[in-house]
């Protein structure tokens, strides 16, 4: 057996952890999304449950170990949807979250874009 999806999303996105060009597909990024927020509710969970102030400084770390990773990840699928990446800075913003969240939800362009190819290998039936 091969390693799982969601794994694979998370470590690409570890592995590409500053790189801001090229794109990043819907499905892994939102895999990735999902494994982070997994991560950071675990953490917060055994805060809560423990109150063991190791799990506080452990969530406060991988917050900011994954800060840098989590933004080009984000500038990578803003491109995949024709975007720059400097557009997540509208999400400072109370009404610009919805918009990030409207264009991350959104199928990613089909043909080489100005961020490079589509992410998405091609299928021949």
């Amino acid at each position: 057996m091969g390693e799982s999806v969601l794994i694979r999303s998370y470590v690409n996105m570890l592995r590409n952890y500053a790189r801001f060009t090229g794109r990043t597909e819907r499905t892994e990024y939102w895999l990735a999304v999902l494994m982070h927020i997994s991560a950071t509710l675990i953490l917060f969970i055994l805060y809560s449950i423990s109150r063991l102030q190791f799990f506080s400084y452990l969530l406060s770390l991988y917050q900011m170990l994954l800060l840098v990773p989590m933004y080009s990840l984000n500038a990578r699928r803003l491109h995949d949807v024709g975007k720059s990446g400097w557009w997540q800075l509208i999400g400072a913003s109370g009404i610009g979250g919805i918009f990030l969240l409207v264009w991350m939800a959104r199928r990613g362009e089909t043909d080489v874009n100005l961020y490079g190819a589509d992410p998405l290998p091609v299928q021949r039936y």
